[in-house]
């Protein structure tokens, strides 16, 4: 059951990770997006993304505040040690499980 809580609160984390970055993400999208329409000599677009990104740079700037993201290998080394900790206590408990049922015989 450990594992099955482990596993929980590391797809919150990752959730979490996800939420924080979402401003940085719109931010770039919001960018892209003025670059691109003043290439095209969209003056009016062009504007209106620039807002945007104006906008959005508070949210970014609070998100680079927050705890660093974890970095994705360790977590997939964290999942495959929770995978084998799993394994042993499932290996023990057939063991134990084997010797009740022989006593019982």
């Amino acid at each position: 059951m450990a594992g099955a809580r482990g596993a929980v609160g590391s797809s919150r984390t990752a959730c979490n990770r996800l939420l924080r970055n979402a401003p940085r993400i719109a931010w770039s999208a919001s960018s892209f997006t003025t670059g691109d329409a003043s290439a095209r000599h969209d003056d009016g677009a062009a504007e209106r993304y620039q807002e945007d990104v104006r906008r959005l740079v508070p949210g970014v700037v609070a998100a680079a505040e927050g705890p660093p993201a974890m970095d994705p290998d360790d977590g997939l080394v964290r999942l495959r040690r929770e995978e084998s900790q799993l394994r042993s206590q499932v290996s023990e408990m057939e063991r134990r499980l084997a010797e009740l049922t022989r006593g019982d015989e």
